[in-house]
């Protein structure tokens, strides 16, 4: 204790104490020279015995300094914003309780107008922008309310994050919710063929052509086969239907990693092969249900990834990690939370592609995978049923290959209703001039339609 009270004695205005081998310190951003909306980073690594991982090593990760700035708040308050919109909780406290129609915020200086609810002795303020924010902007949201008779206000301040808005073109304004999950393609090409355990180098372009079926063994000019495929005489990619969450260990079933999530799910096709996994490439896509606004999905993995925005390899990438730079990041030390900001402009379907790579394992006993999403400071996987939380997913695609799929429409009268059937992608319209809207995939074949309903349009076309 004395060597850390020789080192923070200039911290005289500093709250800390010791016992033992802990030290708890709190330290005013003003002593350390911050203020809100400038960026820190912080790392911690510890070598030898501990309790389990929760004291062993911190993650470096980056963090933006979000609460501050003038006021005279004496309640405590719970700050989250990004660039669609905010989110402040204000505690009671005693005789000092909340009036929620005296509240008042502001962003940017401009009025807004939030929805506010009180339960107990919480009240929750939610509200939208203005205007949907630029990325690196210092936004500040400003509180005024009374409580206990008396008036009281508060600045936030917080830094926009990168974020990427979705494409409109491709969503779906429905379609049929009886296909929940995933469409997934399983690759592999181990060292057992090319004598090394990976071929694309956990590049995503190199995974991208792997998936294709693209590499040739440069001694012989012959294709590699795929290993997770059911024909040694030629590159096969045997479709899967995941319908429920994507939280898998190659280990699995019987050994649980326990990481972010419990039981998992053994990986499909490859936990059952009963050999070291290595050279894995693993295709994803699905249409992710989201409502209008601001969202953070994320990955759990020692591997690399591209997601994009649309199930073809040339759309919009939300978020990219592999070595494709100056430096080798994939495999990670060991597994890690990736995460990826994206803003949807109206409720609706959203096409989301996932390519997942990794050579081999690293420090974790086997290659791992989670995807979720944040929601209430707290981490859900998609697709889960029993948690209303969960962002809904819905499979895309039909089983075969995108590309060879013809547009066809059928349509056939059923007493006092229509059913169409159709390939590719259906579009309805309320006149035959358009526009036309993407309605479904033909995964979502077939819809019915009453009769005494207004007439529309509908024609099919290719994915």
């Amino acid at each position: 204790m004395t060597r850390w009270t020789k080192r923070l004695r200039w911290w005289r205005t500093s709250e800390f104490a010791g016992a033992g081998d802990s030290f708890e310190a709190r330290i005013r951003l003003a002593d350390l020279g911050l203020s809100p909306g400038q960026t820190i980073a912080l790392s911690a690594f510890q070598e030898g015995a501990s309790d389990g991982w929760a004291v062993d090593w911190v993650e470096s990760v980056v963090l933006t300094l979000t609460e501050g700035g003038a006021g005279n708040m004496t309640l405590e308050t719970l700050f989250s914003g990004n660039p669609y919109g905010f989110e402040i909780q204000v505690q009671d406290d005693g005789a000092d309780q909340v009036d929620p129609a005296s509240v008042v915020v502001r962003s940017g200086g401009q009025p807004v107008t939030p929805t506010v609810n009180k339960t107990g002795g919480l009240t929750t303020i939610v509200g939208r922008h203005p205007a949907l924010l630029e990325v690196g902007v210092l936004q500040t949201v400003s509180l005024s309310l009374t409580a206990g008779g008396r008036t009281q206000s508060k600045d936030f301040v917080f830094k926009v994050e990168p974020y990427t808005v979705l494409p409109t073109a491709g969503s779906l304004a429905n379609l049929d919710k009886a296909n929940p999950g995933w469409l997934i393609h399983v690759t592999m090409i181990s060292s057992a063929q090319s004598t090394v355990t990976s071929l694309h180098s956990n590049v995503a372009a190199l995974a991208e052509v792997q998936l294709a079926g693209r590499l040739t063994n440069e001694l012989t000019g012959t294709l590699y086969i795929n290993e997770a495929g059911d024909d040694w005489n030629k590159w096969v990619v045997n479709p899967v239907v995941e319908t429920g969450v994507v939280n898998w260990f190659e280990l699995a079933p019987g050994t649980d990693a326990s990481l972010n999530f419990p039981n998992d799910d053994g990986i499909p096709i490859l936990s059952n092969m009963g050999v070291v996994l290595e050279g894995v490439v693993i295709e994803l896509l699905t249409y992710l249900e989201l409502p209008q606004g601001y969202h953070k999905l994320g990955l759990y993995t020692e591997g690399g990834h591209k997601v994009t925005a649309g199930f073809a390899s040339s759309s919009p990438v939300l978020s990219l990690f592999d070595n494709s730079g100056d430096i080798v990041r994939v495999p990670t030390y060991f597994g890690r939370n990736q995460f990826f900001d994206v803003v949807a402009p109206q409720a609706g379907y959203y096409p989301l592609r996932v390519l997942w790579f990794q050579s081999k394992r690293n420090q974790e006993p086997g290659l791992m995978l989670e995807l979720f999403s944040v929601e209430d400071r707290a981490l859900h996987l998609l697709n889960q049923a029993t948690n209303p939380k969960s962002l809904r997913a819905y499979r895309a695609g039909v089983l075969l290959d995108p590309n060879a799929v013809i547009p066809t429409l059928t349509v056939q009268r059923q007493g006092a209703n229509v059913v169409l059937h159709w390939t590719g992608v259906l579009q309805l319209a309320d006149t035959i001039n358009g526009p036309w809207t993407d309605h479904a995939a033909d995964s979502q074949s077939p819809l019915t339609l009453p009769t005494d309903r207004p007439f529309r349009f509908a024609r099919s076309r290719s994915p």
